[in-house]
């Protein structure tokens, strides 16, 4: 039996080796994952500078985790905003509100 915990501690650490990358790209140095976390907010929102862009996406050509990451992360929001646009049901508004409070009272 696996203990509790132990894959989400395991994916901290691939996360963590894996965001702490930097590329190499013809010679010179290329943003580091950690940066495009940094910046990837505002990179979605369409905030950022178009320069920083392109460097996000010469990354992300290179770099398969962040490009999944991202995508990951677009399709989510987009989930999400579908998903907000649709009221709960009262009855399982209700259900749901109730256990998270006796959820909240248990911690």
């Amino acid at each position: 039996m696996k203990e509790r915990g132990k894959p989400r501690a395991e994916l901290q650490h691939a996360s963590k080796k894996v965001f702490d990358t930097i590329l190499i790209l013809k010679g010179r140095e290329v943003m580091k994952c950690k940066d495009i976390l940094e910046k990837l907010s505002e990179y979605l929102d369409g905030e950022l500078d178009p320069k920083l862009c392109q460097d996000i996406e010469r990354h992300m050509e290179d770099c398969h985790p962040c490009l999944v990451f991202v995508n990951t992360l677009k399709k989510t929001i987009t989930l999400y905003k579908f998903a907000s646009s649709e009221p709960l049901p009262k009855e399982v508004h209700l259900r749901l509100h109730d256990y998270l409070k006796k959820e909240c009272k248990g911690s």
